[in-house]
């Protein structure tokens, strides 16, 4: 941030960045979301904390183990050298670590 002054948004790869960055930046004397924006990845329960009511992505665990699981299986009964792509629709949630850009 000292750096580069510019950086208004971080997306970290996972919450528990998320919640590092924003514990820094705290540290650092800005403000969330009003001087710097954060969005995490994953939806872990302490996102919806108060002490941090992070915005993030929500990933479908459970259909992702199901889709995994049933992968797994059938690849026992047949040999394939092709990766196989399975999409999934995950979701926002949004929470209050990023600034509407729209008002303001």
């Amino acid at each position: 941030m000292k750096d580069n002054p510019a950086v208004d948004s971080i997306f970290c790869a996972n919450d528990v960045s998320a919640f590092g960055a924003m514990d820094a930046i705290k540290k650092m004397g800005y403000r969330i979301p009003e001087d710097i924006s954060i969005i995490g990845f994953d939806n872990v329960k302490t996102s919806g904390w108060a002490s941090y009511e992070l915005t993030t992505w929500l990933q479908p665990v459970d259909e992702m183990v199901e889709h995994s699981i049933k992968l797994l299986l059938e690849e026992e009964n047949k040999s394939s050298d092709q990766p196989i792509m399975k999409g999934l629709q995950g979701s926002l949630v949004e929470r209050n670590s990023v600034r509407d850009r729209n008002n303001g």
